[in-house]
């Protein structure tokens, strides 16, 4: 994968996060989330330090489910994996594991405003 892709590929879960985050409520308990992947690894990405109102945090926020998600579902890099199908899966894994934390975090947030 290029860095072209990558860097794309970032840009565009980056506007995701974003676009999930403005939903978020003034005042909340919620600090961490749970990234998992369909082989029931998972790994719990702790937040509480962010300041999710900003930039800063949010991006800080989204390579931290990032890296967790790519840790959970392994390499998608067919040099690594040894095939194309593992590669494939694991990216499909690694794209599921970051939609669901984001929606964790946006659910969270709706919540806490009721």
């Amino acid at each position: 994968m290029n860095m072209a892709r990558i860097s794309k590929q970032f840009l565009a879960g980056s506007a995701a996060a974003l676009a999930l985050l403005t939903f978020q409520a003034q005042a909340d308990t919620y600090s961490e989330t749970l990234v998992k992947s369909e082989a029931v690894r998972t790994a719990t990405v702790n937040y509480d330090d962010l300041d999710l109102t900003s930039s800063k945090g949010q991006e800080s926020l989204y390579y931290r489910i990032s890296a967790a998600a790519r840790d959970v579902c392994g390499s998608s890099d067919y040099r690594i994996t040894g095939d194309l199908g593992t590669a494939a899966d694991n990216e499909a894994c690694y794209e599921r594991a970051v939609n669901d934390a984001l929606s964790q975090i946006n659910a969270g947030r709706v919540a806490s405003t009721d």
